[in-house]
């Protein structure tokens, strides 16, 4: 199964981890045994901001940002909740 599935890298990056609340809902409405969430605050990229899937991935000047991956190539990043949505359906 997990060689017939891309594998999919989800980063929410947020100022605070409660700001990311909405996105973080949406992301588990659905069971995704083949993604990976990565919750990053401005903080914790300062502990783990040496691996190379968080650089770059900051929140917008709006709120949260999400960045759906799959395999190492990222999506266009996106606070809108149906985007969100659809990028995980991909």
């Amino acid at each position: 199964d997990r060689l017939e599935r891309p594998a999919k890298e989800v980063i929410i990056a947020a100022d605070a981890p409660a700001e990311a609340a909405a996105l973080l809902a949406a992301y588990n409405e659905a069971l995704r045994p083949h993604t990976v969430l990565q919750l990053t605050t401005p903080a914790s990229l300062g502990q783990l901001g040496a691996f190379a899937a968080l650089q770059g991935k900051l929140p917008g000047t709006d709120g949260p940002l999400a960045y759906v991956c799959e395999d190492g190539s990222c999506k266009l990043p996106t606070g809108d909740l149906a985007t969100f949505r659809a990028l995980l359906a991909d």
